[in-house]
C-alpha cells in the first residue's frame, strides 16, 4: 500500500515518493513536496544577501574544517609545523610523508572532503604530517629531485633599502 501525505504549501495529497526523505522526522518525509521545496529553495537563493551570506559561511566552515583536521593530524590542540614550529594557521598544510598528495586529492576532489575524512577517522593519519608551506615545498623538492635544499630568508627587501 502506497503511503500518502498532504503538502501544507500546495495543499495536495501526494504519494510518499513526491517528498524528500528526512531523517528524524515522523515518517522520515520532509514537510513540503519536492516541487514546493524546489520553489522555496529558488526563492531563498534569489534573496539579495544570499551570495554574501553563503560565501561567509563556506569560508568560515572551511577554516574550521582545516583547523580540526590539522589538530587531528598533529595530535595537538594548537597545530604547528613539524620542522620549524610555525603556528600561523593560513600557512599550515597537511603533508603526505611519502608523497602522493596530488593523487589522493584527485580521489577526494576537494580539500573539504579530505579534511572531513580525516576528522571522521575514515582516512588513516599515520602517513600524514603538518608542515608550513615553506617546509612542505622543501619536502616536495627533496622527494622529487632527491636533493637537499636550504632556504635562506633575507628578510623584507623594502626594510633594508
Amino acid at each position: 500500500m502506497q503511503v500518502t501525505k498532504r503538502c501544507p504549501k500546495c495543499k495536495i495529497v501526494k504519494p510518499s515518493n513526491e517528498f524528500y526523505r528526512t531523517r528524524g522526522r515522523v515518517g522520515d518525509l520532509s514537510v513540503y513536496c519536492k516541487a514546493c521545496q524546489a520553489t522555496k529553495n529558488a526563492e531563498y537563493r534569489k534573496r539579495p544577501d544570499f551570495n554574501s551570506r553563503m560565501a561567509g559561511y563556506m569560508r568560515n566552515n572551511y577554516k574550521r574544517l582545516k583547523f580540526k583536521a590539522l589538530q587531528v593530524v598533529s595530535h595537538n590542540d594548537q597545530p604547528r609545523c613539524a620542522n620549524c614550529g610555525c603556528d600561523y594557521l593560513p600557512l599550515l598544510q597537511i603533508n603526505h610523508k611519502n608523497g602522493g598528495g596530488r593523487k589522493e586529492k584527485a580521489q577526494y576532489c576537494t580539500n573539504r572532503v579530505f579534511y572531513r575524512a580525516i576528522i571522521k577517522g575514515r582516512r588513516a593519519i599515520d602517513d600524514l604530517d603538518v608542515l608550513c608551506s615553506v617546509c612542505n615545498a622543501i619536502h616536495y623538492v627533496k622527494l622529487k629531485y632527491n636533493k637537499q635544499y636550504r632556504i635562506l630568508y633575507l628578510g623584507d627587501p623594502a626594510a633594508t633599502a
